[in-house]
């Protein structure tokens, strides 16, 4: 009996919270009552640049990214009845992409067609000219925000004009 009861729990949460199992293996979205919802977790690193396809075969849809503590990050599709490409970059880990269903007996199939990881740091070009600029780099390399610096700039007013250091070119 427990086992049973195990197996079951394991089929419903599997029907709730399902997870396509690489980037081109499309996920079947049917038999949901208006209103009602599935969650797909998302495999993606945080920061990747994500792009995926809905197609829908009966009624319409809405998609949608939540956080994994399920507040609302973005709507992605209000109400669609065709075919639509989405695009977003990947936040934290655990985040989802709910697909509602806006009519009866609606059917789609979703896709995440790329997954691109996020972009490492380019190496240090050209020393930066800007002793503010320079010292937002060195804030940023250190883990910082930019508020300090957008706080800064509020405060002395823009645009960011600053004397050329010496030896440095004219223009």
């Amino acid at each position: 009996m427990l086992r049973a009861l195990l197996l079951w729990l394991a089929v419903l949460a599997t029907a709730t919270h399902a997870a396509p199992e690489d980037a081109g293996a499309p996920v079947a979205v049917e038999g949901l009552a208006a209103g009602d919802s599935r969650n797909l977790a998302l495999a993606a690193p945080p920061g990747a640049y994500v792009e995926g396809e809905m197609e829908v075969a009966r009624g319409r849809f809405r998609l949608d990214l939540k956080e994994a503590g399920g507040r609302h990050l973005r709507r992605l599709e209000a109400d669609l009845a065709g075919r639509a490409t989405f695009r977003f970059i990947a936040p934290a880990p655990g985040a989802q992409l709910v697909v509602t269903a806006l009519e009866p007996d609606a059917a789609a199939r979703l896709s995440l067609r790329s997954q691109t990881a996020p972009a490492q740091p380019k190496a240090a070009g050209a020393p930066l000219l800007s002793p503010a600029v320079a010292a937002l780099a060195l804030s940023l390399d250190a883990g910082c925000t930019t508020d300090a610096f957008w706080q800064d700039m509020a405060r002395r007013g823009t645009p960011l004009i600053e004397p050329a250091p010496p030896g440095a070119p004219p223009g």
